[in-house]
């Protein structure tokens, strides 16, 4: 059975300068969250699963994938991605600013919630090839 706990956060891609930390971080800000504060940004993570749209209608997908921040560098401005990282993500480094800088509408999934998800999917397609052989073995059994 599915995680229903499972929580989707649908927000805009920003990016922003921690003068705390002296670093670029990207974040996702909570559709409907009139300010930002720290409990309707979601900064992005390792393991993160992100999903960005083109517009409101959520037609087009411009970038779907996990996070992995080893890929992505900082130097004296933005992030920017690692070579391979750019590659395996066939997204180019102006690219994949501009998803931040543009505010583009996105859905977020926590590593820990993704993880769960697809340990759940993995064990109903588990459950229903169990069950698809039992009904072909009763099918067999009943000829």
């Amino acid at each position: 059975m599915a995680n229903t706990n499972t929580k989707m956060i649908d927000g805009k891609l920003h990016e922003c300068f921690s003068s705390d930390m002296g670093i670029f971080e990207w974040y996702v800000h909570e559709l409907g969250a009139e300010s930002i504060n720290h409990k309707n940004i979601h900064i992005l993570a390792d393991g993160d699963f992100l999903r960005v749209f083109n517009d409101s209608a959520k037609k087009e997908i411009l970038y779907e994938g996990t996070i992995d921040m080893a890929g992505i560098y900082c130097t004296d401005g933005p992030y920017l991605l690692t070579d391979d990282y750019a590659k395996k993500r066939e997204m180019d480094h102006e690219i994949w600013q501009s998803l931040f800088s543009d505010n583009k509408l996105s859905t977020l999934i926590r590593a820990k919630d993704y993880q769960e998800m697809l340990q759940d999917k993995i064990k109903e397609e588990k459950l229903t090839k169990k069950q698809n052989m039992r009904a072909y073995i009763k099918m067999r059994n009943s000829k």
